[in-house]
């Protein structure tokens, strides 16, 4: 089964605005290369807002790492993100990395089909994501499709392609299924499904991996490449 995310995005959009609420946290441990412990990352819905006259909702993402972290790999990241409800593309993006001695930050927002990040302006796609608030995105297109009887193996095969902001420019992503693993996280063991690229991930790309809990499929494992390697993020506490 090949699913395109743009059009089942907005055939389900009002479907999944109801899934995600203000108020979810999601809190994971940061791992480098999924051997060292390194600090520790938050996946949040902050609150609804208005975005030149379009209802949105306002996603943070940031990943800190702690003292021990930091003589091993310093990470100081925020990615702030305003979604809109209907269809999920991002109208607003506020990007702040601290990797190392790596220091950028870009301000974009998005008008169709252009961008203005930092003045500099440049075309993009009409439906265009923020690969961030993606990972809770894909998770509730996901449980739509599952939602009758959360047998996760009936994804198996499905192929996502989609056009993410990362600041000044644009990236094609496809991500496949993997098939069905069994993961540990500090939260416990689950059942899980996990999205990757096709080859090894690239600056700036990831892999997702959704399990069962509390009877929600939930973001319980996410691989993230930097400008210098792999970070792993497992999932520790989920609040709602």
């Amino acid at each position: 089964m090949k699913l395109k995310l743009i059009a089942t995005l907005l055939f389900f959009g009002q479907l999944l605005g109801q899934s995600i609420q203000v108020g979810d946290v999601y809190r994971y441990n940061v791992y480098f290369e999924d051997l060292i412990k390194l600090g520790e990352a938050n996946l949040k819905v902050v609150g609804e807002e208005i975005v030149r006259g379009s209802d949105t909702f306002h996603m943070q993402f940031s990943i800190k790492t702690s003292s021990i972290g930091d003589k091993i790999y310093k990470i100081r990241n925020s990615v702030d993100s305003w979604i809109k409800k209907d269809d999920f593309t991002v109208l607003k993006q506020i990007k702040k990395s601290r990797e190392r001695n790596f220091k950028r930050d870009y301000v974009t927002e998005v008008f169709k089909n252009k961008a203005i990040s930092n003045s500099k302006e440049f075309l993009v796609p009409e439906q265009i994501f923020d690969p961030y608030s993606l990972i809770l995105t894909l998770q509730n297109l996901y449980d739509i499709s599952t939602q009758e009887d959360h047998n996760i193996d009936r994804a198996e095969n499905t192929v996502i392609h989609f056009d993410i902001l990362d600041g000044p420019k644009t990236r094609k992503i496809s991500l496949n299924n993997s098939g069905i693993d069994i993961i540990r996280t500090p939260l416990g063991k689950f059942k899980s499904v996990t999205f990757k690229p096709n080859n090894p991930i690239k600056n700036g790309e990831m892999e997702i991996s959704y399990g069962y809990y509390n009877n929600r499929l939930v973001p319980i494992k996410i691989s993230l490449a930097l400008n210098s390697g792999v970070i792993v993020l497992k999932v520790k506490e989920i609040i709602r």
